[in-house]
C-alpha cells in the first residue's frame, strides 16, 4: 500500500510540474485535525463516542471559469469512533456462523485513502482574502483497520485486527466552506471548516441479535493548507 501512495504522489508531482505555467491549475498540500464518530444503523447498536484524528495529502483545482474549480486530491485519513452494544439478556454476535458472546464496547481506529470530487466557488479577493465554499463526494478506499473491544465481563482486547470487519470501499458527501489569504502571486495559506457525512455502510462483521450489523462514517475537520 506504501508503494501505491508513494506513485500516486509522484503522479501529482509530476502533474503539477507540467502544469505549473497554467494558471487555471493549482496544488498544494494540506493537514487537518478532526473529530469523527460512527452511526450505527439498528436500534440494538448506540452511538458511544467520538475520537479524535487527522488526514493530510495533497489538494488539486482545476478552474473552469475565473471564481470556480473542480477540486481533488490524495488524502490519507485516520477517523473512527466507539460504539455500545446494547445490554440484553443474550449477548450474540454472528460473524462467518459463529457465535461471540459478551462483546459491550468497541472502539474504531479506521485508516483510509481518500479521493474527493468537489465543486470549489469562491468570491473575488477582497483585501488579502478570497472565500470559498465546497460541495461534494468523496471515495475512501480502507488500507488499515484496528478496534479495541470491552467485553461484559469487563475484559478487554486491543489493537485488534479488523480489516475482514470493514468493508474496502466507503462514500461520503463533503460540505465545506473557508478563505485564502493571498501571500504571492498564486501562493495562499488555506483555512477551511469541513463536514464529512458518510452514506455507505463501512461494517461488515456479520449480524447483532440477527440484525446486520451497519454503520456510516462521519467527521467534521479543520483544514490547514497552502495553495501554489
Amino acid at each position: 500500500m506504501k508503494r501505491i501512495t508513494i506513485i500516486v504522489i509522484i503522479v501529482f508531482m509530476n502533474t503539477a510540474a507540467y502544469a505549473q505555467d497554467d494558471t487555471t491549475w493549482r496544488f498544494g498540500l494540506k493537514v487537518s485535525p478532526n473529530i469523527s464518530w460512527i452511526n450505527p444503523e439498528i436500534r440494538e447498536i448506540e452511538y458511544d463516542e467520538t475520537s479524535w484524528g487527522y488526514s493530510y495529502g495533497i489538494m488539486a483545482d482545476r478552474y473552469f471559469a475565473e471564481n470556480y474549480a473542480i477540486s481533488s486530491g490524495l488524502f490519507v485519513s485516520h477517523h473512527g469512533g466507539q460504539l455500545n452494544f446494547l445490554e440484553d439478556d443474550v449477548h450474540v454476535i454472528e460473524v462467518d456462523e459463529e457465535e461471540v458472546k459478551g462483546l459491550e464496547k468497541r472502539l474504531y481506529d479506521l485508516q483510509y485513502i481518500d479521493v474527493p470530487l468537489t465543486i470549489k466557488m469562491r468570491t473575488r479577493e477582497i483585501g488579502y482574502f478570497t472565500y470559498y465554499g465546497q460541495f461534494g463526494v468523496s471515495f475512501g478506499f480502507n488500507v488499515r483497520a484496528r478496534a479495541d473491544d470491552e467485553y461484559f465481563d469487563n475484559t478487554t482486547d486491543n489493537n485488534l485486527e479488523i480489516a475482514d470487519e470493514t468493508h474496502l470501499f466507503k462514500a461520503s458527501l463533503i460540505m465545506g466552506a473557508g478563505a485564502e489569504y493571498s501571500l504571492l502571486g498564486n501562493t495562499a495559506i488555506v483555512i477551511g471548516l469541513y463536514y464529512n457525512n458518510g452514506f455507505s455502510n463501512i461494517m461488515d462483521m456479520g449480524a447483532y441479535k440477527h440484525k446486520k450489523i451497519s454503520g456510516r462514517a462521519n467527521f467534521v475537520e479543520l483544514t490547514v493548507g497552502m495553495l501554489f
